[in-house]
This record gives structure tokens, C-alpha cells and sequence, in this order.
């Protein structure tokens, strides 16, 4: 049985660090024969910075800033 794992991030779609470390680990993960799934919180921008390999499932929660979210939920009560 071929075992998964879920990466979690805030936003995969900029560039920094955090992101690169993330695709290295899918990375590293997939040539030990794991199944990777990434869930990002927040997607900013349509085009991502860094290659995904394939057999990469990327879910996105919304595009909208959580902050943004808070913000609107703080004013409206």
C-alpha cells in the first residue's frame, strides 16, 4: 500500500523560501514512492513560480486573504 502525505501552506502561488522548501520536499517524497497531495490556504496569483511535479495534487482553499476574511467578519458584527 502506497502511503500519502499532505503538505499544508499559506500560499503556494508566490515566491519565497517556504514554497521552494515545500516542492523539494514533494519532490524527495515522490522519488520514495508517496503519494502528495499540497493544501494551500490561499492562492494569489494563477501562474506558481517554482515546477510541480507530476502526479502533484494541489487543493486550494480560496483566493481570498484569510486577513481580508477577518477584517469583513470584525466590521460586520
Amino acid at each position: 500500500m502506497k502511503k500519502s502525505i499532505l503538505l499544508t501552506i499559506f500560499d503556494l502561488s508566490v515566491f519565497g523560501g517556504t514554497e521552494r522548501a515545500v516542492i523539494n520536499l514533494t519532490k524527495m517524497f515522490q522519488a520514495c514512492n508517496v503519494n502528495i497531495t499540497i493544501l494551500s490556504f490561499y492562492k494569489q496569483n494563477e501562474i506558481l513560480s517554482f515546477q510541480i511535479p507530476e502526479n502533484i495534487q494541489i487543493k486550494y482553499i480560496g483566493n481570498t486573504p484569510p486577513m481580508k476574511i477577518l477584517y469583513f467578519i470584525k466590521i460586520n458584527i
